[in-house]
């Protein structure tokens, strides 16, 4: 059986059906059978993408409305308060029934979630704030980001090296990424745009998640076996999009680390 990156199986639905009014969203009450949100009573309420959404964000594979979305939600420097005037902006549209159709589509197809913490922006602090993210998606605290131009912009867990030679082979991934992956997991109906090293068994030994932000294409290598669900991963692509999708910056970081 085919699972994605993040274990779920390939083709599987939301087992939720529930349909949300805005009403039942901005009432105090608790509602129960919605696995993907929870609600608390007397509790303000901010809008957050997932991780998931986050990873599908960086592969050009969603509707373009979904995009849209999280372009703008990327683009703040904090979670915003889930209100008329939030949706509104996210959605491009006052009319009700089209918010309440399109906040539940993407609660369904967990592109938002719902939290009753407010959740600022990463700093942008460069190599520290980016060396916990990605140690937080490695179960073996394994891992590295690079650019491009095979610069290694954050390392976690591999030698210089190492990661000097692996951050060289992730352009060669990129590069066959830009050429092939989109015709031939189309043609196949594949959901997943990762490469991987794999043992016999076909297990992820080292997988290489190529990550579009703006003008940039960066790659994401993990050591064995991924934690793309954890909120780390939310925060590394907005982080990123903070710097370089808003103006379609080419990568600088290696510079700018030895300035």
């Amino acid at each position: 059986m085919a699972f994605d990156e993040f274990g779920v199986k390939r083709g599987q639905q939301s087992n939720s059906t529930t349909h949300l009014s805005l009403k039942a969203i901005y009432s105090d009450i608790d509602i129960t059978g919605t696995p993907e949100i929870m609600f608390f009573n007397k509790k303000p309420k901010y809008l957050i993408a997932t991780p998931t959404s986050a990873y599908y964000f960086t592969q050009n594979n969603m509707r373009q409305w979904q995009k849209d979305v999280l372009t703008r939600l990327f683009s703040l420097p904090k979670s915003p308060a889930l209100n008329d005037k939030t949706l509104s902006a996210l959605f491009l549209t006052s009319n009700s029934a089209q918010i309440e159709y399109k906040l539940n589509e993407c609660i369904k197809l967990k592109i938002l979630q719902i939290v009753t913490k407010e959740v600022a922006a990463p700093a942008d602090q460069l190599e520290n704030n980016l060396k916990s993210l990605i140690q937080a998606l490695s179960q073996k605290e394994k891992a590295l980001l690079s650019d491009s131009q095979g610069l290694c912009i954050v390392n976690h867990g591999f030698t210089d090296a190492m990661s000097e030679e692996i951050s060289a082979l992730s352009v060669e991934v990129a590069i066959l990424h830009g050429r092939r992956a989109v015709g031939i997991c189309t043609k196949l109906k594949i959901n997943s745009k990762a490469w991987a090293i794999t043992d016999i068994s076909g297990k992820s030994c080292l997988g290489f998640w190529p990550l579009a932000i703006g003008e940039e294409v960066f790659v994401l290598v993990i050591e064995g076996e991924p934690s793309l669900q954890h909120p780390a991963m939310t925060s590394l692509v907005w982080m990123l999009y903070s710097r370089y999708g808003k103006n379609k910056r080419k990568s600088r970081w290696r510079r700018q680390g030895q300035a």
